[in-house]
C-alpha cells in the first residue's frame, strides 16, 4: 500500500469513527438536547451518505418533550436540505424501510422533486404485500403521507388501497380519495358502501363525508347500497345521503 492510499484509508476510517460516535450521541434520547444538536451539526459537517443515514435515524424516535423533539427534527430537516444531492439516495432508502417518513418525505420533495418522492412512496407501499404487524404500522404511515399529494398516480394507488385487507388502510384510503373530484371518487366509494363485507367504520366515514360534501348517489346505485349501510343513514329521493 502506497503512502497516498494509506492516508486516504486513515481519513476514511477516521470519518467513519466520527459518524459512529456522533450517531450514538444523537440516538441517546436521555441526554440534554444541546448534545444531540451538536451531534447533528458534526454529522452535517461530515456530509457523507453515511452521515446522512445517521441523521435520518433521529426521525425514528421521539423525546418526552414535544417542543424539543420537533425542534431537533426540524433542525435535521434543515441540515438535510443544505446537503442537497447527497441526501437523495439515503432518503429513498429510509422511506422504503422505515415507519417515520413524514420529515424524510418532505426533504426528498425538496432535495429531488415531487415525482421522485411520490415514486419512492408508491414503491414502498407496493412492496408490502400483506398488512400485518410492523408492516401494517409502516403501511399506515406511508398511505397517510400519500394523501398529501393530488396526482393521478396517487389516486390510482389509493383506489388499490381501498381493497386492502386491513381496515385502517381502507379508512386512510377513503380519506385520501375524498379530496379528488366527485365524478372520479364516487364510483369507488359507492363500491365500498355496496360491499356487505365492508366494516361499519369505513362506511360511516364515507357517508359522513358524502353528507358534508353534499355529494349525491346515482339512483341506479341506490338499490345496491340501501341494505348495506348503517341504519342511522338513508338515501333520499334526490340521491343525497341523510342522517336519521
Amino acid at each position: 500500500m502506497g503512502w497516498k492510499e494509506f492516508v486516504e484509508r486513515h481519513k476514511k476510517r477516521r470519518a467513519e469513527r466520527q459518524v459512529e460516535r456522533n450517531e450514538k450521541r444523537l440516538m441517546n434520547k436521555w441526554q440534554p438536547s444541546p448534545e444531540r444538536k451538536r451531534a447533528i451539526d458534526v454529522l452535517y459537517e461530515i456530509g457523507s451518505e453515511a452521515a446522512v443515514e445517521s441523521l435520518l435515524k433521529r426521525f425514528t424516535y421521539s423525546t418526552e418533550g414535544s417542543i424539543v423533539d420537533e425542534d431537533e427534527k426540524s433542525m435535521v430537516y434543515e441540515r438535510l436540505l443544505a446537503l442537497h444531492e447527497v441526501t437523495v439516495e439515503p432518503l429513498k432508502r429510509f422511506i422504503k424501510r422505515e415507519e417515520a417518513v413524514y420529515w424524510p418525505l418532505k426533504a426528498l420533495v425538496r432535495a429531488a422533486d415531487e415525482d421522485t418522492a411520490v415514486a419512492t412512496l408508491l414503491e414502498a407501499i407496493r412492496a408490502i404485500p400483506e398488512s400485518y404487524g410492523t408492516d401494517l404500522k409502516r403501511k399506515e404511515q406511508l398511505v397517510s403521507n400519500l394523501r398529501e399529494f393530488r396526482r393521478d398516480d396517487v389516486f390510482d394507488a389509493l383506489i388499490e388501497c381501498l381493497a386492502d385487507s386491513a381496515e385502517e388502510i381502507r379508512f386512510l384510503a377513503v380519506d385520501g380519495v375524498l379530496v379528488f373530484p366527485e365524478d372520479r371518487a364516487m364510483p369507488h366509494l359507492v363500491a365500498r358502501l355496496a360491499d356487505p363485507e365492508e366494516t361499519s367504520r369505513v362506511k360511516m366515514q364515507i357517508l359522513e363525508m358524502l353528507v358534508e360534501n353534499k355529494w349525491k348517489i346515482d339512483k341506479k346505485e341506490k338499490s345496491k347500497i340501501a341494505g348495506n349501510i348503517p341504519q342511522n343513514y338513508f338515501i333520499g329521493d334526490t340521491g343525497a345521503v341523510l342522517r336519521r
